[in-house]
């Protein structure tokens, strides 16, 4: 799988599997975010150098990131600066990202951290074995 194609269907199923009804239908970036569609929303994961994650939208990742770096994003990452980001995920539109967002906004630190190295950790073993 190429490390633009991955769908997001895990946080979205029903107890027996199936995607819920709301489930988006944008696509995990881990990397040319920008080169998904112009106009897209992103939901992201940073992870703060106290090692908490925080999850926000934007439609600019990296200009969101510099933000945040600076002091200037969300109040949170002004106590907690990040460290890097972990990953972001491409929304159809600004609805989507929000619905996603607070979908992983209320899993626990430990499933957040399981959804990103699900997301990950394919992408990396395809990359290296070929």
């Amino acid at each position: 799988m190429a490390l633009t194609d991955h769908r997001m269907d895990d946080l979205w199923q029903d107890s027996d599997g199936a995607p819920g009804p709301d489930a988006p239908t944008g696509h995990l970036s881990i990397y040319s975010h920008e080169a998904i569609l112009p106009m897209s929303w992103f939901v992201y994961m940073l992870e703060c150098r106290d090692g908490s994650i925080y999850t926000g939208i934007c439609v600019d990742v990296a200009a969101r990131y510099a933000q945040h770096v600076r002091g200037k994003g969300a109040r949170y990452t002004r106590s907690h600066p990040p460290s890097h980001v972990l990953l972001s995920l491409a929304c159809a539109d600004r609805s989507e990202a929000t619905r996603l967002e607070m979908r992983i906004k209320r899993l626990s630190a430990q499933a957040k951290r399981d959804f990103v190295s699900r997301q990950t950790a394919p992408d990396i073993l395809d990359s290296v074995t070929g």
